[in-house]
């Protein structure tokens, strides 16, 4: 396998899940491990990219794909908004279901459900509960334009 992703894709403003990179990223180097390890022979010379999503109509669990092109295999995972975002721990239900869906996936390229559980166990037990992993939302404040002497009200 060349490369490994997990991305997120949240097409509608607003709706999307606050999960930290942090998590992501370290979810993405145990997954990478594992699929390395079992090395499929359908991912040789390939990247495999997990693509999550969500919108607000999304009302269920479900997945699209493989999109595999000379490059890459792409499977999207879609995720419902609203089971989510009224959870009080956000952060596992999404792993919940990620494993969920990783375990359909995976078991394509023969990698055990098992060690696809023990990945998602030793995430569990990383991320939740650290501060080193919540989610942050980024602020930026807006520019002072009277201290930079720009007049906006006359801006054409």
């Amino acid at each position: 396998m060349k490369n490994f992703s997990i991305s997120h894709i949240y097409p509608e403003p607003g709706v999307n899940f606050k999960i930290s990179h942090k998590v992501v990223h370290y979810l993405k180097i145990q997954l990478q491990d594992l699929i390395e390890l079992n090395d499929p022979e359908q991912l040789r010379d390939k990247s495999l990219v997990f693509t999550v999503s969500t919108k607000y109509s999304c009302e269920n669990f479900h997945m699209l794909g493989p999109i595999d092109s000379r490059d890459e295999v792409v499977w999207t995972i879609w995720l419902p908004y609203e089971e989510f975002s009224n959870l009080d721990e956000e952060l596992e239900g999404y792993l919940n279901m990620l494993s969920s869906a990783t375990h359909l996936i995976l078991k394509n390229y023969d990698v055990d459900k098992n060690e696809v559980d023990s990945v998602f166990m030793n995430v569990k037990s990383e991320v939740l509960g650290n501060k080193k992993y919540e989610y942050k939302e980024l602020a930026i404040p807006m520019p002072d334009f009277d201290q930079l002497g720009i007049d906006i009200k006359n801006l054409k």
